[in-house]
């Protein structure tokens, strides 16, 4: 009788570390309510943000409306950052007041030396390689919400980056969020 309760106290065990596990990696939903939630795939796999290692206390998801400090700008600019652990994503987008389509195409391998990029994806594995958009290697961003009184920004996204000292790229495929600053 005992060997039969522990058996069935393993099994219990290991199915709930199995479920809890494969929830870990399931992707959120999309939503448009500012639960700054993001998830996507990274060449396949599914990467969602637990925040920062170590003793960072990096929350996971951070950003939404920012405003800039040039006056050729506008305060409707949408900086998210995502991390897992020392892998982050970061999503930048300029005069963003509705929703639409925009595009991550511009030149941007030299983010250190603009203080207001044009929209750019960005990507930097664990291991600290830094990927980035370009002309060349692109993708989309749909705006779903836009809502700059409540501040909420929500959609879906896409992208290929490229590391510009190795020409390595990085897919990055059904990604999605949606973030209210705190």
């Amino acid at each position: 009788m005992k060997n039969k309760t522990l058996k069935i106290m393993l099994l219990t065990i290991m199915a709930t570390t199995i479920s809890l596990s494969c929830s870990k990696d399931q992707l959120p939903g999309v939503t448009q309510e500012g639960n700054n939630t993001f998830g996507c795939k990274i060449n396949g796999k599914n990467w969602v943000p637990h925040g920062g290692g170590g003793f960072s206390g990096i929350d996971p998801v951070y950003g939404g409306y920012q405003a800039t400090y040039s006056f050729s700008t506008t305060s409707n600019n949408v900086f998210i950052e995502a991390y897992e652990g020392k892998s982050s994503i970061n999503i930048y987008l300029r005069s963003v007041v509705q929703p639409g389509l925009y595009l991550l195409e511009f030149n941007t391998l030299d983010l250190t030396n603009q203080r207001n990029p044009f929209n750019y994806g960005y990507y930097q594995s664990e291991d600290g390689d830094e990927y980035l958009t370009t002309s060349e290697y692109a993708g989309i961003v749909n705006i779903i919400r836009a809502d700059t009184i409540n501040k909420i920004i929500s959609g879906t996204f896409y992208f290929t980056a490229v590391n510009k000292n190795t020409g390595k790229t990085v897919k990055i495929t059904d990604g999605r969020f949606d973030v209210k600053p705190h």
